[in-house]
């Protein structure tokens, strides 16, 4: 599928960049750093196998037992294309079935945008330190 900024009006997920600025830093963060990406014909593009997704996915749940009694921190995405217009409750009730104890820092980007340096070190501020 092609992936481009002027798709962004049909799909918010569609760009291909994000300009990351934090007092005089600043940055540009590139999808084909983070994702499965390539050019042709002008345009990036993005390759995705839903069948192996699914594979991995069952791999990675087939002998989980929920909910698990953990503390755990979440940094999400609340734009992502999945929570995209849902309320910040539809998340939490997700979390919940797998996780008995969770603490959510959620951001309104997309999750591929999500680990930028300012997120990352605002959810690291949530996160006791190991002694």
């Amino acid at each position: 599928m092609p992936n481009h900024n002027w798709l962004r009006w049909i799909n918010a997920e569609a760009n291909t960049h994000v300009r990351w600025k934090h007092g005089t830093q600043r940055r540009v963060f590139f999808k084909e750093a983070v994702e499965s990406r390539f050019h042709a014909f002008g345009l990036r593009w993005v390759y995705t196998s839903t069948d192996c997704f699914n594979n991995y996915l069952g791999v990675a749940t087939r002998k989980h037992r929920s909910p698990l009694d953990v503390r755990a921190y979440v940094l999400a995405a609340s734009r992502d294309g999945y929570w995209y217009g849902k309320p910040p409750e539809a998340l939490q009730r997700t979390l919940d079935k797998y996780l008995v104890k969770s603490d959510v820092l959620l951001r309104p980007t997309s999750h591929l945008w999500v680990a930028t340096p300012d997120h990352f070190t605002a959810f690291l501020e949530r996160v006791p330190a190991a002694t």
